[in-house]
């Protein structure tokens, strides 16, 4: 028996499953009808390239294991890939010729209907039976070969007993080694599945508690400032009422915000494409933080050249360049200057952030973007969660370089639809 050939044979068997399993790992939310289709090609050519690399074993007699993968096609897949698959495999043996294109066809429509029959028994079946069911129909399609060969064709290969052994073993061992790898396989990817629910209750679990704490604050505020102004209204000055309510609305606000950003956080899409001018949208936004800035004793230094066309969110845009100046600001606690520059490159529209504040070490870097992640004391971190999602949906990228006591360095880039001069 030529063992390179038998070889061989595995590999176009164990190497399609493999395939499917990269593909649907990488791909896992792909169209029904898409997986059908993949898996229809893999079998298929797993069965024919078992077929060009036959063995001869006796004049007139080829073996190779073009029913292992057609079996566990039917049973893995089920009958309707593995009618199409059956179709494939009758196509391409009449087109190599030789008398047993007839055995073929009696042979594998018998396999495909008596499979039928243990379908259902093999998906609900423990390990221990879906390791033993494919090895199984092997057996019978095995004698369904000899006494087809024997007694229907009457054609004797005078094969020893051993022989007949040999081949046997050869099937149902790999048909076993075979089915292991493939439940190994889903066991992994159910692992995998059970690994990513997980992590998602966990991190909705945090974003729950995450909420409740940060709104019960501002919320507790308003409540204790309605109370007391309601309790004492006519001991409290007016003056002094108006700067408990203006209070109280601030704290409104802030959990507005938080909201916002929890909601952005949990479906960050844009909600309306368009063309961004994007030199006037950062200096529109720099009027807004301006304020902000002269309250901290913070210079705003801008140099805005004409950069382009983007295509985005304008609304978006905003809340990420408000979200990255106002952390600048809040990093310069003593005061300093907020630089902001825009310019273009090649097929790219840029716009740099820097600070002179506290900065961050390589530690801090690499976590910055993780949900409940922040710097700043009392901070969620979802303000830079929302930068790095509407980044990356408006098909942008950011690169953020600090350094301790040096300050921070935040540049966004994204394509260029039209470029401005």
């Amino acid at each position: 028996m030529d063992i390179d050939a038998l070889l061989l044979n595995f590999l176009f068997i164990l190497l399609p499953i493999f395939l499917t399993y990269m593909v649907f790992s990488l791909k896992p939310d792909l169209h029904r009808h898409l997986k059908t289709t993949i898996i229809t090609i893999f079998s298929s050519l797993s069965i024919i390239m078992c077929m060009n690399y036959s063995i001869q074993l006796v004049e007139g007699f080829y073996y190779d294991l073009r029913v292992l993968p057609f079996t566990l096609t039917l049973l893995y897949a089920g009958h309707r890939v593995g009618f199409f698959v059956l179709i494939i495999t009758a196509v391409y043996r009449f087109s190599i010729g030789g008398d047993g294109f007839v055995v073929t066809v009696i042979l594998f429509l018998a396999l495909f209907a008596g499979t039928a029959l243990l379908v259902k028994k093999f998906e609900q079946s423990s390990l221990k039976g879906r390791l033993f069911i494919p090895p199984f129909i092997i057996v019978l399609f095995q004698l369904a070969v000899v006494f087809n060969y024997k007694y229907i064709f009457q054609h004797d290969f005078h094969f020893t007993f051993g022989e007949w052994v040999t081949i046997f073993s050869i099937n149902i061992l790999g048909m076993l080694f075979v089915t292991y790898i493939i439940e190994l396989l889903m066991k992994i990817t159910k692992i995998q599945e059970e690994l990513v629910k997980t992590e998602k209750l966990k991190v909705v679990s945090e974003l729950a508690a995450s909420v409740s704490h940060e709104i019960k604050n501002p919320l507790t505020v308003t409540r204790s400032i309605i109370q007391l102004v309601m309790n004492q209204k006519d001991k409290i000055p007016e003056e002094k009422q108006q700067y408990y309510f203006e209070v109280a609305i601030e704290e409104l606000e802030r959990a507005n915000r938080m909201l916002t950003d929890y909601m952005t956080l949990s479906k960050p899409q844009v909600d309306r494409i368009e063309p961004i001018d994007l030199s006037q949208e950062v200096i529109k936004t720099i009027h807004l933080i301006t304020p902000l800035a002269k309250m901290k004793g913070i210079y705003v230094k801008m140099s805005v050249e004409k950069s382009g066309i983007i295509q985005g969110d304008k609304a978006k845009l905003h809340q990420c360049l408000l979200n990255l100046m106002k952390n600048g600001i809040e990093a310069m606690e003593e005061g300093g200057t907020l630089q902001v520059e825009t310019w273009s490159k090649q097929s790219d529209c840029n716009i740099k952030i820097k600070d002179n504040g506290t900065g961050m070490n390589e530690a801090e870097l690499k976590r910055l973007g993780t949900p409940y992640y922040s710097t700043k004391d009392g901070g969620t971190g979802l303000g830079m969660v929302v930068v790095y999602s509407l980044v990356k949906i408006m098909e942008g990228s950011i690169d953020i370089q600090s350094r301790p006591s040096e300050g921070t360095n935040v540049v966004l880039s994204f394509p260029t639809i039209i470029r401005t001069r």
